[in-house]
């Protein structure tokens, strides 16, 4: 699953306690797999992830891969301190702490359109937008420690992948 991203593109846009919670899909795209990896909750603020190595990867996450005109996108929900749990639009609420990585063999490939809601975190927290390589140029005003807000544009497609 990581050889479409190997060289390729990402964005991590953390929520603070006060910010919206709710994660919209940045493309259209067909929701194709998730996984659950169990973690820690560890706060995920700006200078914790300085501090800590690897912090994304030790706390809790879902993972979902979308097909999308660029080619896959993943995005990356972490979970975090004071997060009391994940909801997605196509599984419900996370049970989180089983010990287990799952995946979802049942999933129902579900069309998201460009902004439509797909998960929520239950109080702030991470996610990581993750592209190929070679498709995008991230939005000019797209920079370190900004506010991003729903339907700001993140990225421009250059190349769209033939269908």
């Amino acid at each position: 699953m990581t050889q479409p991203f190997l060289g390729g593109y990402f964005a991590t846009f953390y929520l603070a306690p006060e910010n919206y919670h709710r994660i919209h899909i940045p493309i259209a795209g067909l929701l194709t797999r998730t996984r659950y990896i169990p973690g820690r909750r560890l706060t995920l603020s700006p200078s914790s992830t300085k501090l800590i190595k690897g912090l994304f990867c030790r706390n809790e996450r879902v993972v979902c891969w979308f097909d999308t005109a660029i080619g896959p996108v993943a995005l990356v929900l972490v979970g975090a301190l004071n997060v009391s749990s994940i909801s997605t639009e196509f599984l419900g609420e996370i049970q989180s702490g089983k010990p287990l990585l799952w995946k979802n063999p049942n999933l129902r490939k579900h069309p998201y359109e460009r902004g439509d809601e797909i998960a929520q975190f239950n109080l702030g927290s991470t996610v990581v937008v993750i592209c190929p390589t070679y498709n995008l140029l991230w939005h000019e005003k797209l920079e370190r420690n900004i506010d991003v807000r729903m339907g700001n544009p993140l990225a421009n497609i250059v190349r769209y992948k033939a269908k």
